[in-house]
Order: C-alpha cells, then sequence, then structure tokens
C-alpha cells in the first residue's frame, strides 16, 4: 500500500514545491522589470496570486504524472544517447548564443532599457565576475587577435595566458577547454560555447564518476550529478571546473588500471596527463588544495579496488602492466610537464608581480567560523528569491543535506568497512576541524589549507558530503522491504529536525511562503533519502525529489540569454570601438566608475583603470614617487579615478580588491592618457597646460580628446 500511494504522495508535495516556488520567481522577475514587486514575496495574498499558485500546481501535477508513466520508456534511450543529446545541445546553444550571461546588467549602466534578449530569468548583478570582468577581458581579445598579450587590459603590455588566463592563441588554452569556442566561433557563439559546454560537461562527468561509487547504479549517479551541477554554490559562482578535472581524473585512472586495450590505456594515459593540467591551471589554490586531497583518496580507492579483484585471481583478470603502463603515463606527463613549463615561463614577469602583491598573494588562513553555513543549504535554494542586496554568491553553499552524509559515511564504514566511505569520512573530519576550530598558522601552512579561506572550504566540504551519502545509498545491502509505521513516523521527526536546523541557519531573513515552500523540499528529499538508507525503499524516488528541488531552483539562479546585445549593442559602444580603431594606441580613462573602464577595453580601447589583474607599479609610482602608497596598489583591482584640482593627487583602499585615486589635473600627463570617458561635463582648459575636446556624447557619456600644452610640451593625442 505504502510502495503504491508514495509516487502519488511524492506527485503531490513535488507539484506544491514547483507551484509556490515558480510563482515566487515570477513575482521576482516582474518586479525587476516594473518595479512592482507583490505577492507570496512580500506576504500579500492576492486573488491572481492564488489563481496563478493553483493553476502552476495543477499543470505540475499533470506534468509529473505524464513523465512518471513515460520515464520507464524514455530513460533507456536518453541513457543510450546521453552523449549524442548532450552534443546536440551543445550545437543548439553555440549556434543561437544561448548563454546564463549577466550580460543584461549592463543596461543600466548604458542608460538603456532592460534588455529583451534576456529569454528566462534576470540578470544577476552579483556575478559582477562574470558580466563585469571576464566578460570585457575576453571580448578585448578579439581586437588583440587572441594574441598572448595585450595593450588593451591596464593600457600596457599585458600577459593574456596567465593569471588573467584569457582565451589566446598559446599553449595555456590548451588547457582551458571551456575557452575553445571564442577562438573558433568569435566572442557571442564562444560565450555560449563556455557556458553550455562547462555545464555539460560538468553534468556528464559527475554522472560517469559516480557510476564508478555507486556500482553502476544510474538513479543514483544522476542524483549526484545533479546534486554537484545544481547545487546553489556551483549556480552562483559559476564553478565546477575542479570537479570536471578531479572526476575527470578518477574516470581516467580507472580505465588506465582496469581495462587491457592499448588503445584505451594510450588515450586514458593521455587524458590523465592533460587533465592533471587543466587542473594545476586553475590557479585558484583556495579549492585546488581541498579537492586535491579528495581526488588523491578517490585514486587510492580506484588502485586499491583493482588489487583486492585481482589478489589471488588468474592472470587473465590482472589488466594493469606495471613496465608498460607507467612508461606509457610517464611520456604522456612529461610531455604535458614541458607544455606548462613553456607556459610558466612565458608568463614569468606577470607571475612574480602577482605574488609579490599585497592582496592576494599577502592572505593566510587558519580557518574557524564555518558552523553558521552547515545547514545554510535549505535557505540557499531561495538566493534567486532574496534581495539584491545580499552577497548571494558568499552566501551559497552546496545542497548537502548535511549530516546526512556524514552519518551514512560513518555507519557505511563501520558496517561495510567500505575503504572509499572510511577515507572521505576521515577528510570531511579533518575539514570540519579546520572549518570549526581552525588550526594554528604553522600547521596551516604546512597543510597547504593556509590557502582555504573558511567559506572557500564550502565547496569540497559540501562535495565530500555527497560523495559519501550517494556511496552509502548505493551500498545499501539490506532486502527491500516496505517501511513500518514506525519507520516512517521516525523518517518524519529526522526530516523535521533538519528542516528547524536549516531554518535556525538560514543565511538570510526568510519570509513565511518562503519557509513553507523550504519545508516541502527538506521532507520532499529527506523522507525518501532517509527511507532508502534504512530499508532500501525509494532510491529512484530520492533521485527523483533531488531533480524536482535543484532543477526548479538552479535554473532560476542564472538567466538566459541570447546574445551580447545590451553590451555590445549601443551607440556608445560603437563611438568607443570607433574612436579606438583610429588611434589604436591611446590610452583611456573612464571616470568615476569600475564598470565602464571595462566596458571601455570590451570595445577595444586600451584603458588603464580597468580591472587590473596584476599591478602597473611603474605607472602608479610615477604618481606616488614617495612611495608611500604602494601597499594601496600593489595588488589585483579595480580602479576608480577621479579628477580634481584642489589637492595633490592621493590613494584610498576601498576594499581588498579596489582602491580610489583622487587625480590632480596636473598629474594627468604623467599617465600619458589621451582619452576620458564621464558623465562629467569639463572646461575647455580645467587647468594651466590641458586642453579638452568634446569628440562625443552618447548614452549619457562624453568622450574627451586630451591636448597637453604645458612648458615646452605640445602633444596632441590622436
Amino acid at each position: 500500500m505504502v510502495q503504491r500511494c508514495s509516487p502519488y504522495v511524492f506527485i503531490v508535495f513535488a507539484s506544491a514545491f514547483v507551484a509556490l516556488y515558480g510563482e515566487s520567481f515570477y513575482e521576482i522577475c516582474r518586479g525587476y522589470y516594473s518595479g512592482e514587486y507583490l505577492g507570496l514575496i512580500t506576504s500579500t495574498m492576492t486573488y491572481g496570486v492564488a489563481a496563478r499558485t493553483c493553476l502552476l500546481f495543477l499543470i505540475s501535477i499533470a506534468v509529473s504524472f505524464a513523465f512518471f508513466k513515460l520515464w520507464k520508456h524514455l530513460s533507456g534511450y536518453i541513457y543510450r544517447f546521453r552523449y549524442l543529446i548532450a552534443g546536440v545541445i551543445l550545437a543548439i546553444c553555440t549556434i543561437f548564443e544561448i548563454s546564463g550571461s549577466s550580460v543584461g546588467c549592463w543596461s543600466p549602466y548604458l542608460n538603456e532599457p532592460a534588455s529583451s534578449t534576456t529569454l528566462f530569468g534576470i540578470p544577476r548583478a552579483i556575478r559582477s565576475d562574470e558580466w563585469l570582468v571576464n566578460l570585457p577581458t575576453f571580448l578585448s581579445q578579439s581586437f588583440n587577435d587572441y594574441g598572448t598579450s595585450s595593450s588593451i587590459l591596464r593600457g600596457t603590455i599585458t600577459d593574456t595566458t596567465m593569471p588573467i588566463s584569457a582565451p589566446s592563441w598559446s599553449l595555456a588554452t590548451l588547457f582551458h577547454p571551456f575557452q575553445w569556442g571564442y577562438l573558433v566561433f568569435g566572442s557571442a557563439k564562444g560565450v555560449a560555447f563556455e557556458w553550455t559546454s562547462a555545464k555539460l560537461a560538468l553534468i556528464m562527468v559527475s554522472f560517469e564518476c559516480a557510476m564508478l561509487y555507486t556500482r553502476k547504479n544510474k538513479a543514483l549517479s544522476a542524483a549526484a550529478a545533479i546534486m554537484l551541477s545544481f547545487s546553489p554554490l556551483i549556480l552562483w559562482w559559476n564553478t565546477g571546473a575542479a570537479l570536471v578535472f578531479g572526476q575527470g581524473l578518477v574516470i581516467a585512472l580507472y580505465h588506465l588500471v582496469n581495462r587491457d586495450s592499448f588503445k584505451v590505456k594510450l588515450i586514458a594515459s593521455i587524458a590523465l596527463a592533460w587533465l592533471a593540467g587543466c587542473y594545476l591551471m586553475m590557479m585558484y589554490p583556495a579549492w585546488q588544495v581541498p579537492f586535491f586531497f579528495i581526488f588523491a583518496v578517490f585514486g587510492i580507492w580506484v588502485i586499491l579496488s583493482y588489487r583486492k579483484n585481482t589478489k589471488g585471481g588468474s592472470p587473465e583478470l590482472r589488466t594493469f602492466a606495471p613496465r608498460k603502463s607507467i612508461l606509457l603515463l610517464l611520456l604522456c606527463c612529461i610531455a604535458v610537464v614541458v607544455m606548462i613549463v613553456l607556459v610558466f615561463v612565458g608568463a614569468r614577469d606577470a607571475l612574480l608581480a602577482t605574488t609579490s602583491t599585497a592582496y592576494p598573494s599577502g592572505r593566510v588562513s587558519t580557518g574557524g567560523g564555518l558552523i553558521p553555513y552547515l545547514f545554510g543549504y535549505g535557505s540557499s535554494i531561495f538566493l534567486p528569491l532574496s534581495s539584491g542586496q545580499i552577497n548571494a554568491s558568499e552566501l551559497s553553499v552546496m545542497f548537502t543535506l548535511f549530516p546526512l552524509g556524514l552519518i551514512a559515511g560513518c555507519v557505511n564504514s563501520y558496517k561495510r568497512k567500505d575503504v572509499l566511505s572510511r577515507l572521505l569520512v576521515t577528510l570531511e573530519i579533518i575539514f570540519l576541524i579546520y572549518g570549526i576550530f581552525g588550526f594554528p598558522e604553522w600547521l596551516s601552512r604546512i597543510t597547504l589549507f593556509s590557502y582555504i579561506p573558511t567559506q572557500r572550504l564550502l565547496f569540497p566540504l559540501g562535495c565530500i558530503d555527497i560523495f559519501l551519502l550517494i556511496r552509502a545509498l548505493s551500498q545499501c545491502d539490506r532486502p527491500l522491504v516496505k517501511p513500518r509505521p514506525a519507520t516512517l513516523i521516525a523518517t518524519g521527526l529526522v526530516s523535521l529536525s533538519i528542516f528547524i536546523a536549516c531554518l535556525s541557519n538560514a543565511l538570510f531573513d526568510m519570509l513565511f511562503a518562503e519557509k513553507i515552500t523550504m519545508l516541502i523540499a527538506i521532507m520532499l528529499i529527506c523522507t525518501p533519502c532517509i527511507l532508502a538508507l534504512v530499508t532500501r525503499f525509494s532510491v529512484n524516488m530520492f533521485a527523483a525529489s533531488i531533480a524536482c528541488v535543484l532543477l526548479s531552483t538552479g535554473l532560476c539562479v542564472n538567466p538566459i540569454q541570447k546574445g551580447l546585445d545590451p553590451l555590445t549593442d549601443s551607440a556608445l559602444y560603437s563611438e568607443v570601438k570607433q574612436i579606438a580603431e583610429s588611434n589604436p594606441t591611446g590610452l583611456w580613462i573612464a571616470e568615476d566608475t569600475i564598470a565602464m573602464a571595462n566596458f571601455c577595453v570590451a570595445a577595444g580601447a586600451p584603458t588603464i583603470n580597468s580591472t587590473n589583474a596584476y599591478p602597473d607599479l611603474e605607472r602608479w609610482e610615477a604618481l606616488d614617487q614617495e612611495g608611500t602608497c604602494t601597499e594601496i596598489y600593489n595588488r589585483y583591482a579595480h580602479i576608480v579615478i577621479s579628477f580634481q584640482s584642489t589637492v595633490d593627487t592621493t590613494f584610498n583602499l576601498l576594499q581588498d580588491d579596489a582602491f580610489q585615486i583622487s587625480l590632480n589635473w596636473s598629474d594627468l600627463e604623467k599617465l600619458n592618457v589621451s582619452y576620458i570617458l564621464t558623465q562629467n561635463t569639463y572646461p575647455d582648459t580645467p587647468v594651466e597646460g590641458i586642453k579638452l575636446s568634446l569628440i562625443a556624447q552618447n548614452n549619457g557619456y562624453n568622450i574627451y580628446l586630451i591636448n597637453y600644452t604645458s612648458q615646452n610640451t605640445s602633444k596632441l593625442a590622436t
């Protein structure tokens, strides 16, 4: 009876969740474009809200029933043709320039109406690293023929291979596969290729890796892929490369060890070496260090599993020939090491400049302060419905169901003596000790944990929880039994306890409707999960509930965007581009703004206060001849420049990655700037020796041409 009713109960709860969440997201989108925020998101109930919610509920029920009936027939085809389906999706998105970019955030900066090219959702201003920094940087490369150095970024010779990692015709880009689309298809299609290929790769690699540690359980492998690909932290940070390359290494090692074919071993060896290079070239130690430990654990498990399977067996079972296989792998690794050394040597000056900065190279972390985030996954899925005033990226965490994964892993380690669970549990406990209590500085340095700020630990720690939970579910060897009433009651109480913990540790203030929706989500996922652990019942329902919640919420994080028109289809962009093409060596300053400085480089204009990935010390020392402000400008920085003529030029630190220059007009000639982009209006001669000519006005901005006439100098910037 329980088994017969459970799908229908699931459909009702899943539909209720989709209806409440869908209505709330509709209200957020409507408010973004109209400025009117009403409905569930403001705890206001109207007939319109009730009608839309009921309609969504009925549609969800109908779709769920149809999906439930057809899934048995469709699942086999989806699994069999999964690579073909992924390829078709990638091709369609690339051709039609569909991405998840928040490029629509440029519209208000350019005084343009909200773009109609946003097909679904809303642009996320908090994703500034994507639309404000990376996108203009990558677009600037199209004016630079994707060279290994650029004079557009920072307005001086800048290495584009490292640490910036922009797409270029170089060995470095060989290890950034998601950027290959820029080189082949250009900017707009390159953005679409990057977004789509990265997400598809994460889903596919996570699924294939899960097939190894779930004993080829397709439902649980799909659940693992969804949890790893659509958790809030992954989507808000637009990250996942560490998981793609790390899990790819595990898959390649497995095939190298367990396959007898020379062709397979050759491909696996090449993949191992190349993926190791990709992992190294991510250049973000805060995630590289902890994930190194995680995937080292998986590597040990693969090797120990092979030895266990072949121990005492016939010689035919032994597929790994140490001399031949290791030699093959060694040759591939040597080739990759040579290429990486060449990349590092070529970018030596840029890397030395980066490692000597006050930020970020000066950071040393000792952990602590993790407790408030351990149950943050419950509220984290509601970040798409939150106010834009909170930092959703910093508050996002992996959706883990903590502490179920850790508890299940401990039980699995003790009862089944599972090696992988034991290793992962040990590693998670070490991470938790560091995250909650902290390490002494000497221990942090020795273990390399000094590179891991506490909040950055949430990503690898959450992944361990997911690995442990899925592994435990796959190893449940109890006979399939129907849950007894006492078991159902206990399961409900545990699920309710997890909900209370999530509610108590909410990362932001939640509305009543969000609390109800979170209760439904937690009960919807935790109940089949706990039942599957205890009775081996409803594993498929657990996978379906994970898919329902994380796909519904995950699709609301980033917009579905067509093309790059909000940035590139404006009169100002065309004007800046045309001026930069007529005078490619003329330097620019965008006054009083971080965003418009990067806008200029996106149009091909060399701009000195665009985001400086590493500092141009010689330039700033010309303004600070006594060297009293070196600590301020010797860093990765967003730079705000404003003009004045009353006091000497000063530097002010705004935050770790931003500083402001209050620039005296008389010092402008030291920077050799030719153009100023500003919303301000200036006289022809702001100070003696400088003459300004207004050459363009568009989108509320003025572009001035500078003529220096001081002393014996007569230099016209043309």
